[in-house]
């Protein structure tokens, strides 16, 4: 397979009716439609605004796109702010499940089964967080973003986060909810030790011997990425430890498995601090790296930048014809979360090499 690249812009900051798009996922489904989906912001851009979540449809391996339909309208819900919408293929009956919050205070479960064209009612699954509460009092409860995982088993895994919401969504900790009864019904998966404190925004991968690895960034100083990892997903979590060859600069980011040992992960790969002007003191989210890890993430010896300018959360998927898939936040306006556009890059393994 030719080592090839090129990329496209699924949504466009102050077009469509909305101020901009944030918090980009992908999905591919079990019939090969890859899901592309993400927060249509109205009003400022910022987490609380008003809010929908929009989705758009490739049956091509990502050449064309369907035009973005509302697939969560904050119209139909107590509050008008929709977060971190989180996509889940079941290959066991080729269905897709989907995982939202509203306001940060309630979760919902809806399924598709013909490749997101539509979508069940929702189903609020709030009571999945609860248990939580026994060893920490959440007051706000978030899915990833980006995707979740069906692992070997069947079993369907979310990584999840709550926060006491004393300081915007500070503190926090990380963790999971599953099902293995195909949505049915979703259950506590166990918080991660709280070692290092602050972990959240974290995605999952499968690792070759079935265990879980959450990946996750943290509000440390350190500006790494936070692994931990379990034996099947649904609790007992490995302490918490920084992964030294992972810089991050406190910014969501991707992480799959590719296929047996292969891992990949994407970020902006900068920890430059107090940029002049519109950044402010904080990293600098910018230097997209897609990299790529032979052991089940022990190390990442291999990576290639994606976009050496303004660049922020991602999502990576494997299309069917094993294209990598990254759909990211890219350029910036005035202020850091203010995205321009959400891009679409391709890519094949070979590329990264």
């Amino acid at each position: 397979m030719t080592a090839t690249f090129d990329r496209q812009t699924l949504f466009e900051s102050r077009t469509g009716g909305y101020y901009n798009y944030r918090i980009p996922g992908l999905c591919v489904t079990p019939r090969g439609s890859i899901l592309a989906y993400c927060e249509a912001r109205a009003n400022d851009g910022g987490d609380h605004d008003v809010i929908d979540i929009l989705l758009r449809r490739s049956t091509d391996g990502g050449a064309t796109w369907s035009a973005p339909a509302r697939v969560a309208d904050h119209a139909a819900f107590p509050e008008a702010t929709m977060n971190n919408f989180v996509c889940i293929p079941d290959a066991s009956d080729g269905s897709v499940h989907a995982l939202f919050c509203n306001l940060y205070r309630r979760a919902y479960h809806r399924v598709s089964r013909d490749d997101g064209q539509t979508w069940s009612d929702s189903v609020e699954i709030t009571a999945a967080f609860e248990p939580f509460r026994s060893e920490y009092d959440w007051k706000l409860l978030a899915f990833g973003p980006g995707h979740g995982i069906q692992h070997s088993s069947g079993r369907l895994i979310a990584p999840v986060w709550v926060s006491l919401g004393t300081n915007f969504h500070l503190p926090n900790r990380a963790g999971a909810v599953y099902s293995d009864d195909h949505g049915a019904s979703w259950h506590t998966g166990g918080l991660l030790p709280d070692a290092i404190p602050n972990c959240n925004e974290p995605v999952a991968a499968e690792l070759s011997d079935g265990a879980v690895m959450i990946n996750a960034r943290s509000n440390s100083d350190r500006c790494r990425r936070v692994v931990s990892t379990s034996p099947d997903g649904t609790g007992g979590w490995s302490e918490p430890r920084f992964a030294d060859d992972l810089p991050d600069p406190i910014c969501y980011a991707g992480f799959l498995r590719y296929d047996e040992r292969t891992l990949l992960f994407a970020n902006p790969n900068s920890l430059t601090r107090d940029l002049p002007g519109r950044w402010g003191s904080v990293c600098d989210r910018r230097n997209l790296t897609v990299r790529l890890s032979r052991d089940d993430g022990r190390s990442w010896p291999l990576a290639r930048v994606i976009e050496p300018g303004p660049s922020a959360y991602s999502d990576l998927a494997v299309a069917p014809d094993q294209t990598i898939l990254c759909l990211y936040e890219d350029g910036m306006h005035d202020r850091m979360a203010d995205t321009a556009r959400l891009t679409l890059a391709r890519f094949h393994l070979a590329w990264i090499r």
